[in-house]
């Protein structure tokens, strides 16, 4: 199952609540199953998430930065495989731009990107005319974020070129009233010193010593023109196939590139990278969509966290209410059932005893949780200090053991 099947899969069990439910058995009363349902439908930001993941668009990138410094490798760093563009125009020509479309095996749409000529490539060295045709390009394709790239082993021209960012920059805000989205991303460290050393687990002293130098060279140089230095990340995009040409790859088929392992991944802090991108997307639909790509477990673990607080609130209300026995093991099916919802969400399909002797290894309500709440209990009735402060704490203490049920569930399915 692919990322985006797992994100339709969640909007259908959204959809059709009552046949998740009827894999439940007797234990949680029907009222109960009623308060869930209405509280998971009612909730205003999961209903926005489900939205999201319906509405979901392709992420607009616009590359900028002189041919040779890494584009098209830093794509296929970010997708994870080799990809060949099918466009008109290809990544770090300089005739025509015009965006493109980078497909998954099943024709849909995963990024649009536009590669804006490099800054020094213009077709005039007037600064201005450079700017406005970047400007231009900006207006028109309108992205979620650019993403300006530069090899880190040069510092020649930097300078300039993050001045004329600048410069772009503000008359988009001028023009727009926000900020452009910008990330600045430092390629092929790879190749600084010591440049026989491809593996970032081999990195030594010097070659980590020369890529925070040239880190804090270049988020010096963002510092001084006014713009953000939290969005600068130096990477490695280097994958190499040993037993493949360029032209066998470029006419190798997407399922075939997709399922090919590279015979070396140098790959360094492209996970930063993509954090960084989804975290720069500001429309909610494009965000989803690049989750789908490559963050799909901070929406799941997101939804999982909405779910896990909605079943503790309802925990914390059965406890409030006089049921002497019954409501220990209402509380315990109903960890139950929230650690069935969180393994649903990372594609794994759990029976309800399963879900239950799990959730009885996290502890919560079926464990210490339960014991504390009966002597807070207790206590409380003996002391008599506060009226209903026993029923307080013992529904305290019963969402806390359901949120701490939840938590462990998604550490448990959704390791990073």
């Amino acid at each position: 199952m692919d990322n985006k099947e797992k994100l339709q899969k969640i909007v259908n069990m959204y959809d059709n609540l009552n046949s998740f439910f009827d894999k439940i058995p007797d234990s949680i009363p029907d009222s109960i199953k009623g308060k869930i349902k209405n509280a998971i439908l009612e909730d205003k930001e999961l209903k926005q998430l489900v939205d999201d993941i319906r509405n979901q668009r392709p992420p607009r990138f616009l590359l900028i930065g002189n041919t040779g410094h890494g584009k098209s490798s830093l794509i296929n760093g970010i997708l994870g495989y080799y990809n060949a563009p099918v466009s008109d125009v290809m990544i770090g020509t300089k005739t025509n731009n015009k965006p493109y479309n980078i497909f998954d095996e099943n024709g849909n749409t995963i990024y649009t990107i536009l590669d804006s000529r490099g800054i020094n490539e213009s077709s005039t060295n007037e600064n201005s005319e450079a700017e406005e045709a970047l400007l231009k390009d900006i207006k028109s394709f309108t992205p979620d974020v650019a993403i300006y790239v530069h090899k880190a082993s040069e510092r020649a021209g930097m300078d300039s070129e993050i001045k004329f960012i600048k410069m772009a920059s503000d008359k988009y805000k001028e023009t727009n009233g926000q900020e452009l989205p910008l990330i600045f991303v430092l390629t092929k460290c790879d190749e600084l010193q010591p440049s026989s050393i491809k593996n970032p687990s081999e990195y030594n002293a010097l070659k980590k010593y020369n890529i925070n130098d040239a880190e804090n060279y270049f988020t010096g140089i963002i510092k001084v023109n006014g713009l953000n230095p939290k969005n600068v990340v130096i990477t490695s995009a280097l994958m190499e196939y040993h037993n493949y040409s360029k032209e066998e790859l470029d006419n190798m088929d997407l399922t075939g590139r997709k399922n090919l392992k590279p015979d070396f991944d140098g790959r360094y802090q492209i996970d930063k990278l993509q954090q960084l991108l989804f975290e720069t997307i500001n429309d909610a639909k494009a965000q989803m969509s690049a989750a789908a790509s490559f963050r799909i477990n901070t929406v799941l673990k997101s939804i999982a966290k909405k779910i896990t607080h909605i079943f503790a609130t309802i925990g914390g209300g059965i406890a409030l209410e006089p049921l002497p026995i019954a409501d220990i093991f209402i509380l315990c099916a109903l960890e139950a059932v929230l650690v069935m919802f969180i393994a649903f969400l990372a594609g794994r399909d759990l029976s309800f005893k399963a879900a239950g002797e799990l959730a009885l290894s996290f502890g919560g309500v079926y464990g210490i949780g339960f014991i504390f709440r009966k002597i807070a209990q207790e206590a409380s009735k003996i002391l008599n200090i506060f009226p209903g402060a026993g029923s307080a704490i013992s529904a305290t203490v019963a969402a806390a053991g359901i949120e701490s049920v939840g938590n462990s569930a998604i550490a448990y399915y959704f390791k990073d």
